[in-house]
Formats: structure tokens, sequence, C-alpha cells
């Protein structure tokens, strides 16, 4: 059986589609040597007429908590079975009974970290989107300041290590709300870029019974060109210090986000009983 998950062009990792890589391997054994000739679609917004492009070239198709985006469904779930989506509007898009709307896989994470809830002396961690949200000017941005950046390009557990060391975490990327909330650390969703996909989040947000309502981040400093002049370098200093106050004024103004361990812990009963049921049919 092999896993699809999207692989960004530009080369890097983005941690979300990453998890794919880190978890099913530890949470089915022997992964790749089940059901050869099944491709398993899991964590992902993957469920779109692209997606038919990989899926026709394998006998069947499993679909274990993908959710539905950036494009219209596919045409057809011929030789696919649904064991879960990611929540209540994917299950919708695809005509699916809504029992199969859980949640984002992402949330087995925690099954392998005994630490839980956030660190009361942490700072405040902040996640970009890995693309739109120009990690790579936030990463100097930052810098020496009272903000720690949690970068989605970074390991697995480098990244699950810095969520864990903050006391509240601002993130544009959904994975890191997911990754977040199932590790009990409160979260509080940014958008800084009109191609945040919203839908997506909402997706997720009604699976735990979440508002999903985001703070807008002024994103100015975020695509100034760089120039030399003196005059420049001091207006980006002056930005870079506006951008950090900005983060900590969300911090302290906003309420942050966590759902109830009761929804929670039942998601997670609901996909263990999924993955009790791939593990014991052969497809």
């Amino acid at each position: 059986m092999d896993v699809y998950y999207y692989k960004p062009p530009e080369g890097f990792s983005n941690f979300g589609d990453e998890l794919n890589n880190w978890l099913w391997p530890r949470l089915i054994p022997n992964l790749a040597d089940r059901s050869p000739g099944t491709l398993m679609l899991a964590i992902g917004t993957i469920l779109n007429e692209a997606i038919e492009a990989k899926t026709n070239n394998y006998r069947n198709t499993i679909v274990f908590g993908s959710g539905h985006g950036y494009g219209d469904v596919p045409k057809s779930l011929k030789n696919w079975k649904v064991y879960f989506v990611r929540g209540p509007h994917t299950a919708k898009s695809l005509s699916l009974n809504q029992k199969l709307a859980i949640t984002d896989p992402g949330v087995l994470v925690a099954k392998f970290y005994s630490q839980r809830g956030p660190n009361p002396n942490g700072p405040v961690g902040y996640m970009p989107h890995f693309r739109w949200g120009r990690p790579e000017i936030w990463s100097r941005i930052c810098k020496n300041s009272n903000v720690l950046l949690v970068d989605p390009r970074d390991p697995i557990e480098t990244v699950i290590k810095n969520i864990l060391s903050v006391k509240v975490l601002l993130t544009e990327a959904m994975h890191g709300a997911i990754i977040s909330d199932c590790l009990r650390v409160p979260w509080i969703p940014i958008v800084s870029h009109e191609r945040i996909l919203i839908s997506k989040w909402q997706d997720w947000a009604d699976s735990l019974d979440l508002k999903y309502e985001p703070i807008n981040l002024k994103s100015l400093w975020t695509y100034l060109p760089e120039k030399k002049d003196f005059k420049y370098r001091m207006l980006k200093y002056v930005l870079k210090g506006m951008a950090v106050r900005e983060l900590e004024k969300i911090a302290i103004r906003i309420k942050p986000t966590l759902s109830s361990d009761k929804i929670l812990d039942l998601r997670l009963r609901q996909i263990d009983e999924k993955i009790s049921e791939l593990c014991t049919v052969q497809i």
C-alpha cells in the first residue's frame, strides 16, 4: 500500500503533508507491504479532480481522513473505500454519510507524546503558512525577539517540540492548530494572505465543534522588496518590531481556542476503530 501526500514543487518540506511520512509507519507496521496495488489518501486537502491522475494507476484507493479542497470533487469514487474524511463539509461535498466525517488524522500524533499542555513560562509561538506566510522572512523577524517562530518546513519532531515549548500558538498553518489542539496547547488562527483556504479550516473546526474565527495579520513587512540604502534598512528594522508587537498584542487580546477533552477523546477512539478495521481487512 502506497501513501500519497502533497509534496511542494519548491523542494522543501511542509509539516502537515510530511506528517503522513512520520505517522503511518509508526501506527501501522509494514504498511508498505499491505494490500499491494492500493493507494492510501490520508492527511491533506487532496480530494479533488487532480487526485484521479494518481488513483487511476492503482487497483484500489482508500480514503483515511483526507479533506476536499483546491478544486472540484473527483468525478468518480469507483474502486474507492472511504473509511473516514476530515470533516462534515468534505462528507457533504463527496455525498457521503455524515458518520464518515470524523476529524483530521493528524490528531493521532497525541498517541506519541505524553507531554500535554502549554508551557506557562514559554514564549508566544507563531507558525506561518509554509508558502504564503513567508516563513523565511518571519525567521528574520522573530530572531532575537520574544516570539518563537515555529517553522512548518522544519523536521516533524522539531515542529512538535517547538509547539510544546510555547504558552500559546498563533498559527496560519492548519496542522499547527491540529497538533497544538491534540497536545492541549491553546492556539489562535491567523490569516495573512488571501490564498489561505478558509473552507478546509472550517471543515476541520466543525469536526471538533470549534468556531473558526481567524485574526487578520498585517502583512506589509512580509512583502517588502530588498534594498540597500540606509533609510530603507531602518524602515525594515522598525517594521520588524511592529510585526513582533502585533503578534504579542494578538496573544494578549484574543482568547485562544482549544477543543473539549471529551470530543477529542471521542474522535481518537473513532479513528482507532478505523485503524483496526483497516488492519484486518485486505483490499
